[in-house]
């Protein structure tokens, strides 16, 4: 009964997390939002990556995060992946000083 339990909960995750990716929050994107806001409508990405965005431009380089998602479709069992990398201010502590730069949502 419990790895019944622990099943159905799986999947109950699993299901909240990909409905989260639907056209109504993506339409609420723009560029400049903060990754709290972010977080708030996709919640906790899969895997976090650091690094220097930005080499190839006149403005030159500045310290990007990308949020990756991972999420298997239940019935499917494909994997969707969504990416959103934010520009990074080090004098702001926290998602706050993270703005969304770009964004490429699949589903």
């Amino acid at each position: 009964m419990k790895k019944l339990l622990v099943t159905f909960l799986f999947l109950l995750t699993g299901c909240a997390t990909q409905s989260a990716f639907n056209q109504e929050n993506i339409d609420k994107l723009y560029v400049g939002m903060s990754a709290t806001s972010v977080k708030q409508i996709f919640g906790d990405p899969s895997d976090v990556r650091l690094g220097t965005c930005g080499g190839n431009t006149s403005s030159g380089t500045w310290i990007c995060e990308t949020w990756g998602y991972r999420i298997t479709d239940v019935w499917s069992g494909r994997t969707i992946r969504s990416s959103f990398t934010f520009s990074v201010d080090n004098q702001t502590l926290g998602n706050n000083g993270k703005k969304l730069n770009n964004w490429d949502v699949k589903r």
